[in-house]
């Protein structure tokens, strides 16, 4: 084993040691700060959080129209004028017209801000990037290169009860 590849092994086991000791560290503090159940309250959720529930929720049904083509599903996520929205159903269009289905879309969000939240709308400036998709056809699979982190900002707007996707900046 050169040096250079003995190096990058310690440190990969330097960082390892480093997240392990910080995660035992962590629950350890969290269990002796947590208080008897009849005593503890839930405190709501902050902007933040409810805002990235909403996030969340709305990439995991997007992977879900993705994963069974399912190009009305996708429509949905969107306000009926959102650009964003006319863009990705054109390409499921095309995955599906190829006879693919696009599997395993998860999104790292690696980042994320709210610009505004109220009933109605929302705008976050989120850096994320998509991994494990893969491109399924009756023979075959392949995995789709892993996406590059990018920022953008994406608003959303209430919709009999939803939460759709009117602009991506």
């Amino acid at each position: 084993m050169n040096l250079h590849r003995a190096l990058l092994l310690v440190a990969f086991l330097l960082g390892v040691a480093a997240m392990l000791t910080g995660a035992l560290w962590q629950l350890d503090r969290a269990g002796r700060a947590e208080a008897p159940a009849e005593s503890r309250q839930e405190s709501p959720p902050s902007e933040r959080e409810r805002a990235l529930m909403v996030l969340r929720d709305w990439d995991a049904r997007r992977s879900e129209a993705y994963a069974t083509a399912d190009v009305t599903a996708l429509m949905r996520l969107y306000a009926a004028d959102s650009s964003a929205g006319a863009n990705d159903v054109a390409m499921l269009r095309r995955y599906a017209a190829r006879g693919l289905r696009v599997t395993g879309i998860r999104t790292q969000i690696l980042a994320a801000d709210v610009r505004e939240l109220s009933a109605t709308t929302m705008r976050l400036r989120v850096t994320d990037r998509m991994v494990g998709a893969r491109a399924v056809s009756r023979s075959e699979t392949v995995d789709l290169p892993r996406d590059r982190a990018s920022t953008r900002t994406i608003s959303f707007v209430r919709r009999h009860g939803s939460w759709v996707v009117a602009e991506v900046r």
